[in-house]
């Protein structure tokens, strides 16, 4: 599809007419799968789209013409599966080319594998392999698993490529909580150390801090005293936790997380030596020059 844009705007001075035309993808709508909880742990196919839940909550992962493009998550709530968030991509990639310019790969893999073992856990694998524009080839793989009774599902991410690439960013999991479902209604929403708000209260407030010490978007590392992010809405609840301790390139350690408003939750790693933030005495972020290691792994 394609999307055109204009803008026109008037000053004493000048006036100025700007258009401008796009081409956009349309993603497929949210298949519509029976709601009713299923006892037993599930991987299955549903008209081309993967399904991977048990007796507390579903994950459905959308196919589109370019592979799996999002994530729906459910909970389990008076016998149905209730939607509570979207995931806008399996993962996301981006790098430095050639020329300095900045290059997002968006992650939307089109090979699967659906496995289990003797422990009851079901796993659901993503693989593929993508080219940038210098001829780089990118290899990444997503893993998912959960078992009968577990109420949280178990991620991994890892990348790499055949030439040495300037990362600036590799993204695992990002949550939009009530996208399509309650919109940015909460009960309640924590990032401890930093954020506990309630009701219509939204993250970054200035009521207890002024600019800029007030902005948490992506706070350094150290700010979080228990790596979780999550957000109630009436009894049903979704949210992030990682191992800050983890050695993402057998080396570095700790994530950077998003928590851009009181409903988006993300994990980004932020590598060090490449877009991990630093604090000065001005209070500003400082972005270090990217990481040239070719080797990445997310857990959470």
């Amino acid at each position: 599809a394609t999307i055109g844009i204009s803008l026109r705007y008037k000053t004493p001075n000048e006036k100025v007419n700007c258009a401008d035309e796009r081409s956009i993808i349309i993603h497929p709508d949210f298949p519509q799968i029976p709601s009713q909880v299923v006892e037993q742990v599930h991987t299955f196919n549903h008209d081309e789209h993967l399904v991977l839940g048990n007796r507390n909550f579903r994950v459905v992962f959308v196919q589109g013409v370019q592979g799996f493009v999002y994530m729906v998550f459910y909970v389990a709530q008076d016998s149905e599966y209730q939607q509570i968030a979207v995931s806008t991509a399996i993962s996301e990639i981006c790098y430095c080319d050639a020329e300095g310019i900045t290059q997002p790969l968006k992650i939307t893999p089109k090979v699967y594998r659906i496995s289990g073992n003797s422990d009851g856990e079901s796993m659901l694998t993503f693989s593929d392999q993508v080219e940038d524009s210098d001829g780089a080839i990118w290899s990444y793989e997503c893993r998912f698993s959960i078992t009968k009774n577990s109420s949280r599902l178990q991620s991994s991410y890892t990348v790499s490529t055949d030439q040495n690439r300037n990362l600036i960013v590799f993204r695992g999991p990002n949550l939009y909580v009530g996208e399509g479902a309650f919109g940015s209604s909460k009960s309640f929403a924590i990032f401890p150390g930093l954020e506990f708000l309630e009701g219509d209260e939204t993250s970054s407030s200035s009521r207890d801090a002024a600019p800029p010490i007030n902005n948490r978007l992506v706070p350094h590392p150290y700010k979080i005293t228990m790596p979780l992010m999550a957000i109630e809405h009436k009894k049903s609840l979704i949210g992030l936790i990682w191992d800050p301790l983890q050695k993402w390139d057998g080396e570095h350690q700790t994530l950077s997380a998003a928590h851009p408003t009181g409903t988006i939750i993300k994990i980004i790693t932020l590598w060090d030596y490449s877009c991990q933030p630093r604090w000065n005495g001005s209070m500003k972020i400082i972005f270090r020059p990217p990481s040239r290691t070719t080797f990445y792994r997310i857990t959470s």
